[in-house]
């Protein structure tokens, strides 16, 4: 993979990485009497569901180690 820029425009470090969405089942207790339920405290992370940010025109949402987010072109090689 390539991208433009590939240098944060904040700070100038190189990305780190790709910002992505993850979705989560929070589990939650069985209901009291009242049917009340509370956060169980644990969360079931659907990895295969994972989808990196991108804006209306398909750019990535890159993130340095400064936590500095911007958006950046995925470039396809030149074909010889």
């Amino acid at each position: 993979m390539k991208f433009d820029p590939i240098h944060c425009p904040e700070c100038g470090e190189l990305a780190k990485g790709t910002v992505d969405l993850v979705p989560g089942l929070a589990l939650l207790t069985d209901p009291d009497d009242d049917g009340q339920v509370d956060y169980e405290g644990e969360t079931e992370i659907a990895w295969d569901c994972q989808e990196t940010i991108q804006d209306e025109e398909g750019k990535f949402k890159l993130e340095c180690s400064n936590v500095h987010n911007w958006f950046a072109s995925l470039v396809k090689d030149k074909e010889a």
